[in-house]
């Protein structure tokens, strides 16, 4: 199935995204509690966290109700966390980005439902340092119905014949990689949540899921120079930094330049 981006699909995406983005905001306020007997249906108006009022219809249009509020409750006047304004913003700029360099539409539906799934998984994240089982399986069953569903394409390695292997055998390998570290560490390292990420990110990426966890440990290593450096070796290697976010940016990296990248060190292994 041809696509061609156009400025039309673009302005598109981001508007989309930027609703979708909004969806993702009460999926991180209602699923993001650590006990699960506290986690929120995904029904029902959305509110105020701190005075409860519900919101009208023109405070929750995306992005533009937060600058026209200043980003503040109409009701209590307390400040709107930075976070909802900025999901809104990163998907919709994800969504765009797949949009503009997707070769055909199931490029372009895998690219955009991975992308939808790994920001609740940055956030969630962030905010509990885990991530919910049903997000984690969520994310699993879309990757291999995706990769699955939509059958071979350029960006698996094993050709025409053998590219659904290939996705079953990296989602395993992957989950393989990290298993080991957080049966060592008995989830200290890294918990049981990220071994289910990776589990997900191979099912959406084939065998570009090397570069993604390489990306993924790459850039990790950034706030853990800081810690480290601004803490000392010691205090710096105990302070605990949520894996998940990491693995996601390692996921996009992974989707999005993942193939060459793989090919190259592949040419570059074969000279």
């Amino acid at each position: 199935m041809d696509y061609d981006p156009t400025i039309f699909s673009l302005v598109a995406a981001a508007a989309f995204g930027l609703c979708v983005g909004s969806f993702l905001n009460v999926v991180i306020v209602r699923r993001g509690h650590e006990d699960w007997q506290q986690r929120r249906s995904l029904d029902g108006r959305s509110g105020c966290p701190r005075c409860g009022r519900e919101l009208s219809w023109y405070e929750n249009i995306p992005l533009l109700s937060w600058v026209a509020l200043r980003g503040r409750c109409r009701g209590c006047k307390e400040p709107i966390s930075w976070r909802y304004p900025a999901v809104e913003l990163l998907t919709s700029l994800l969504w765009v980005a797949v949009a503009a360099t997707a070769d055909g539409v199931p490029e372009l539906v895998t690219g955009i439902v991975f992308m939808t799934v790994l920001v609740p998984v940055t956030f969630i994240d962030l905010q509990l340092r885990i991530i919910p089982d049903e997000v984690n399986y969520a994310a699993i069953w879309l990757g291999f119905a995706c990769s699955l569903g939509f059958g071979p394409r350029e960006r698996f390695i094993a050709g025409a014949q053998w590219w659904w292997l290939e996705v079953i055998i990296s989602a395993v390998a992957a989950a393989s990689f990290l298993l080991l570290p957080t049966l060592l560490t008995r989830g200290r390292g890294m918990g049981a949540g990220d071994v289910k990420l990776v589990v997900a990110l191979g099912a959406f990426l084939g065998a570009p899921v090397a570069v993604a966890l390489m990306s993924g440990f790459l850039v990790a290593l950034v706030p853990s120079i800081f810690l480290i450096a601004a803490r000392g070796l010691s205090a710096g290697r105990k302070s605990k930094i949520p894996f998940g976010p990491f693995l996601a940016i390692g996921g996009a990296i992974g989707w999005f330049v993942g193939p060459e990248l793989l090919d190259a060190y592949l040419r570059l292994g074969a000279a």
